[in-house]
């Protein structure tokens, strides 16, 4: 008769003989520590269980914790930990192959010590192997240690590798550039000893003759390196100019070295691999206006609404504080475009780079809602209107502020204020604009 086991410690896992999963399988054997077995008589559904003797001396292998690749500089020590552990219980024996000169390695049970005071002959790559051991079985890591010279040994530009702007405005963009110091830039943080700076000439500029500005610590980067950032100034000339990063690190000298896109560090800038910055002439037309407040205003019949402010922006007109010659700036409003009345505006302030000017609408005793916005000529033919979300060539009614006036609650204040601006009215017979320069300046709307 054909015997089959079937079902391992009642677990509802069944098994052919030809099945059956290993004895130290322990996700079948509950930690390879197998009790009873049922067995079916083929042919026939009868069974027969089994008792199996507890199996309690499965070995496990050690494990040596990891401890990854070290770098130190010539002449300083290096030490770290060694530990292991084996989950029988044991204490594994710690073990050093290729151990360098002058280094020792203490251990103590299941822990040591490398320590290595090193010397400037020691430069270059080690390889050391530890090994925990517990009589049957083993488990190893072969360490890298690298002893290198504490100076620079590698810098670049990082990003990006190719910038424009126009004549006498900075570019808008952040420069980045990185460089490591073996067992220095690994730390958290900006190492004091080292200096960066970015900078940028003409293809026939020695770069030690480059303009040059200092960089700031930005970021800890992976692989002990750390990474700088700076911007340019404006620069007046027009043309293409080269730019990379250099690195000076305190004691390593005085001398600078030179980073560019696939990295140093050189003892100059390769042109060839630096970044390009092209400055192109200005452009002399408005760049950008909008509407800058409100974008909405509500008042009742004869309340004057708030001031309106626009800002208008061309290059290198409108950056001293004073209007930008050659230009008129005009506030629009009514029902719709073809109906605006335009009132002249006044120059307010300077915001940055732009010119910033006001308006006020004066009451009106008409309710409903009326479209407002900026118009900016420069030069009588570059036109354009200033509107909620910035410049536009034309009009826009969906982009336009609005002003609703609404007819409030009848109160004895509100009938006396209505009673004054109808005498008001008729004794100057005027619908102006307070607050406005020439106040009955009207003007057909382009």
């Amino acid at each position: 008769m054909k015997v089959q086991i079937v079902e391992i410690d009642n677990s509802g896992k069944y098994f052919s003989n030809q099945s059956l999963p290993p004895i130290n399988n322990s996700s079948f054997y509950d930690g390879g520590k197998c009790s009873e077995a049922r067995f079916d008589l083929i042919p026939g559904n009868q069974h027969l269980a089994i008792t199996i003797p507890l199996i309690t001396n499965f070995n496990y292998s050690p494990v040596l914790n990891y401890i990854g690749p070290k770098t130190v500089v010539a002449g300083e020590k290096l030490s770290f930990i060694v530990t292991a552990t084996d989950e029988d219980g044991t204490e594994p024996q710690l073990l050093v192959k290729d151990l360098p000169s002058g280094a020792i390695f203490v251990t103590n049970g299941a822990s040591g010590i490398f320590i290595w005071q090193t010397i400037l002959a020691d430069l270059g790559d080690h390889y050391v192997t530890f090994r925990a051991f517990d009589g049957l079985m083993a488990d190893t890591e072969t360490v890298h240690i690298k002893v290198a010279e504490d100076k620079i040994d590698w810098c670049n530009l990082q990003w990006p590798y190719s910038i424009s702007s126009r004549s006498t405005l900075p570019p808008g963009d952040t420069i980045y550039g990185q460089v490591r110091v073996p067992g220095k830039t690994s730390a958290t943080g900006e190492i004091s000893e080292i200096t960066a700076q970015l900078g940028y000439g003409r293809a026939n500029d020695p770069s030690a003759n480059w303009t040059w500005f200092n960089a700031e610590f930005a970021y800890d980067k992976e692989n002990g390196i750390d990474e700088y950032k700076t911007v340019f100034a404006a620069e007046y000339q027009t043309g293409n100019f080269y730019y990379a990063f250099r690195f000076k690190y305190t004691p390593q000298g005085s001398e600078w070295v030179y980073g560019t896109i696939s990295g140093g560090p050189e003892d100059s800038v390769n042109l060839s691999d630096a970044g390009i910055w092209t400055v192109l002439p200005l452009e002399d037309r408005i760049l950008d206006a909008k509407l800058q407040h409100p974008f909405e205003i509500i008042t009742a019949p004869a309340e004057s609404p708030e001031l309106i402010y626009g800002r208008v922006y061309i290059p290198g007109k409108t950056s001293s504080n004073a209007p930008a010659d050659n230009l008129d700036v005009y506030v629009g409003y009514g029902t719709n475009f073809n109906s605006f009345a335009w009132i002249e505006a006044q120059y307010n302030t300077n915001y940055g780079t732009y010119n910033e000017f006001q308006c006020q609408l004066s009451p009106t005793m008409e309710p409903g809602t009326f479209l407002y916005a900026y118009r900016f000529t420069y030069h009588s033919t570059n036109i354009v209107y200033g509107l909620t979300d910035g410049m536009y060539e034309f009009f826009d009614s969906s982009k336009a502020g609005e002003w609703t006036v609404v007819i409030p609650e009848p109160t004895l204040f509100w009938i006396l204020n209505f009673g004054f601006w109808i005498i008001y009215s008729r004794r100057f017979n005027s619908t102006t604009l307070s607050g406005c320069k020439n106040y009955n300046k009207f003007v057909t709307p382009i």
